[in-house]
């Protein structure tokens, strides 16, 4: 009982913080990210032309408010997967990347606002590390699967909520 009291005073004592997003704060996030790759190739064998799937993965990001209203935001994720193949076929490889993110985000309203919707735009980087053709791939005599890093626009929406001052 004597040390709840004491923790309570204690943060009686202690300058009360609001939840807020000002110039100079640094701040880090996690949530979900998820990568749509729009390219594919020319129809093979006359099957169609490759697919490539989605995928969703764990993303970090770590913000620096340079300003009240303007964040630079960067972004980390787990590796992304993507299942490659033909209509026809189905998955015949699969390929792993990493898409590096860096972003310029605008945030609504005045800094000590309970509520903080915020959209950014930048650029991305996404690097190739690993190409693996699975069985039904080997069996069709695929040996080469050509991937290209390449650069790209990001674009994210998204909303702060201060649930309460703590």
């Amino acid at each position: 009982m004597k040390l709840a009291k004491c923790a309570f005073l204690l943060a009686m004592a202690l300058p009360q913080l609001a939840l807020a997003h000002e110039a100079g704060d640094f701040f880090m996030r996690a949530g979900s990210a998820t990568v749509r790759p729009t390219e594919g190739s020319d129809n093979v064998l006359g099957m169609g032309g490759f697919d490539v799937s989605n995928n969703t993965q764990l993303g970090l990001t770590f913000t620096y408010m340079a300003t009240d209203n303007i964040g630079v935001e960067l972004l980390a994720a787990t590796p992304f997967r993507h299942k490659v193949g033909l209509g026809a076929t189905g998955t015949l490889a699969t390929v792993r990347q990493l898409p590096p993110t860096l972003m310029a985000q605008y945030y609504f309203f005045d800094s000590q606002s309970k509520v903080r919707p915020y959209v950014g735009v930048g650029i991305n980087y996404t690097t190739f590390f690993d190409t693996d053709f699975n069985q039904t791939g080997r069996d069709a005599g695929l040996s080469d699967l050509s991937v290209k890093d390449s650069w790209g626009v990001a674009g994210q929406v998204g909303l702060d909520y201060q649930i309460n001052r703590d």
